[in-house]
């Protein structure tokens, strides 16, 4: 095999170089979309976790609010006032907000 000129081993070189980078640029694309897809599946999660939790602090509050008239009103009057949307609202039984003066 005959040898390489400086100019033809530079040629090589710099073309190996590019092929590598390209891998792994590739490399790293694939791990940065395991990333993303990894953090998407913890924030899915985490989410699920803190509906479960709402659900049953929620069925503690109201079956509390059942057993106790007074606690129940006073949960019952923050309700009302933390509830804005309507159809919350009618979910929960509380009446319509008053709407604002025209």
């Amino acid at each position: 095999m005959p040898r390489m000129t400086p100019e033809e081993k530079l040629a090589a070189l710099k073309a190996e170089k590019e092929a590598k980078r390209e891998k792994f640029d590739k490399q790293l694309d694939q791990i940065s979309n395991q990333i993303k897809s990894t953090q998407a599946k913890l924030a899915e999660k985490e989410r699920k976790i803190d509906t479960r939790r709402k659900i049953i602090a929620g069925a503690v509050a109201l079956e509390h609010a059942e057993k106790n008239a007074e606690w129940g009103k006073d949960f019952l009057a923050l309700l009302s006032k933390a509830i804005t949307r309507q159809d919350d609202r009618e979910l929960l039984g509380l009446p319509p907000l008053a709407s604002p003066p025209d």
